[in-house]
């Protein structure tokens, strides 16, 4: 297994707080079968400036090449296309895949732009854990301009398993009934709070419907090569409801 979303690279942003804590997350991933894990400390202008190069050189210090491979969790704003251009921020394992985070108070009328500017420049670009927003849960047609200019979607294991609440629950569960779900990722933070769970999450997702698991796992593996996906059809969104309510397992017929 390829976990392509983690904070596995000690002291660097609001991941693995030291070495123990770092070894720590690599035994769980260990248990878990997980033999790739993409680091993708945060790349936050003025805040986070975890660039690919210094990415790059930690993975090498910390004697993790070859197991650890590459990448950054992008905080998506105007200056996004300008460190690429400039090259602090490159794709998942230097390929094409780019994984962006989006604000969690409040939705940005320019995102749409932002995006589409990255997409002209190279990038497949990743929306990573969008069940999290609760702006795309409480109006998800927001996300069918993403899904229109070609957006991937990352959600995160513990959001399948309640760690973020029902809310989140249930409207990860709507994603994956709307085909939204390409990759499955940990985001792990720690050997103690949100570590490591890939393995249960994927199997839930494979009892829920069959094969999805599968293929977000299938998914991970093409990412970190830069080959051609496994794209479900997608569902619009625009007709969607948070306060339709339904259990996760009923989502799939």
């Amino acid at each position: 297994m390829v976990d392509v979303h983690s904070h596995l690279l000690p002291l660097v942003d609001d991941g693995a707080i030291d070495i123990d804590d770092m070894n720590g997350m690599l035994d769980i991933y260990l248990g878990e079968g997980v033999d790739s894990i993409v680091a993708t400390p945060h790349f936050k202008s003025g805040i986070y400036m975890n660039s690919y190069e210094k990415v790059c050189l930690c993975i090498d210090v910390l004697g993790l090449s070859g197991r650890v491979l590459p990448g950054q969790e992008v905080f998506l704003d105007k200056d996004t296309l300008g460190y690429c251009k400039e090259g602090l921020i490159r794709g998942i394992n230097g390929g094409s895949y780019l994984l962006v985070e989006l604000a969690f108070d409040k939705f940005r009328v320019d995102y749409l732009s932002y995006v589409i500017e990255l997409i002209d420049f190279g990038f497949r670009v990743v929306i990573a854990h969008p069940e999290r927003y609760a702006y795309f849960s409480k109006n998800p047609s927001l996300l069918d301009d993403f899904i229109r200019v070609g957006c991937f979607f990352q959600i995160n294991s513990g959001s399948f398993l309640g760690l973020f609440g029902k809310d989140v629950k249930d409207f990860a569960f709507l994603l994956a009934r709307s085909g939204l779900v390409d990759f499955v990722g940990s985001d792990a933070h720690g050997s103690v709070k949100r570590v490591p769970r890939l393995k249960v999450a994927l199997q839930i997702l494979d009892k829920a419907k069959a094969g999805l698991g599968s293929i977000v796992e299938s998914n991970a593996k093409s990412l970190v090569l830069d080959e051609l996906l496994v794209v479900q059809k997608r569902k619009p969104l625009a007709d969607k409801r948070k306060s339709v309510k339904l259990g996760a397992f009923k989502f799939f017929k």
